[in-house]
């Protein structure tokens, strides 16, 4: 005759299973799986620039003279990493460290740089480290279609938002580059301003992160008021 485990027993075997599985992954090393640079455009919300870990580093293209906040995810819950910036040029704030995330704050930050933050010791609760991990990333102002450079192209894409009365929104935040919440003329005129610059930032284009959709250039007025 079939008997039934009592419950007991069978919420035994569950904890045991579930231990097992947490010691299994807490035994490997944390890994980073992502990152992000974050602002607030005013009260249209927060929104994040992508920064890859393979092929083009990511672009931030925003306005970067108030700072800019980096998230950094993990495969798991860390306890420890100890930051530092290995090239380029800024200040960084105290490691704030939630779960399996490092929000790390940066200030005192040049336009129009490469950059390469370094994390070291990055520890699990059971004491399984990252020796070391690198993120690349850089800061081009009015880069809005991250290619390495400001052009005729960015501003031909802000114009065309503005003259749509575009709202800042997930797919279009790039060109708010004043970062107050809205797409103006004080936009174009940093769009403007990077491009007559001239020069960039050296590398391949960040083609594994999102494009800017500012509207398609059909959108443009005929008599252009800039």
């Amino acid at each position: 005759m079939f008997c039934r485990p009592p419950a007991s027993r069978l919420l035994g075997a569950f904890l045991l299973a579930w231990i097992g599985w947490s010691a299994a992954v807490l035994a490997t090393p944390p890994k980073l799986v992502s990152a992000v640079s974050r602002m607030t455009h005013g009260a249209a919300g927060a929104f994040d620039v992508q920064l890859p870990l393979s092929g083009g580093s990511g672009i931030e293209c925003r306005d970067v003279a108030r700072g800019m906040t980096l998230i950094l995810k993990f495969d798991q819950p860390i306890t420890r990493a100890t930051p530092r910036l290995t090239a380029g040029v800024a200040m960084l704030g105290n490691p704030a460290i939630a779960t399996n995330s490092i929000t790390l704050k940066l200030t005192g930050l040049k336009d129009a740089q490469s950059l390469v933050l370094n994390l070291s010791n990055v520890r699990n609760a059971a004491g399984e480290t990252l020796a070391s991990v690198d993120l690349p990333f850089r800061v081009l102002k009015g880069d809005l279609d991250a290619t390495g450079g400001v052009n005729a192209t960015d501003v031909a894409l802000i114009k065309a938002a503005v003259l749509k009365k575009a709202t800042v929104r997930g797919d279009n935040f790039r060109g708010d580059v004043n970062v107050d919440g809205r797409l103006t003329i004080d936009d174009v005129t940093l769009v403007q301003a990077g491009q007559a610059k001239g020069g960039g930032v050296e590398g391949r284009s960040t083609t594994n992160t999102s494009k800017p959709k500012l509207y398609s250039l059909r959108h443009k007025s005929t008599k252009d008021p800039w």
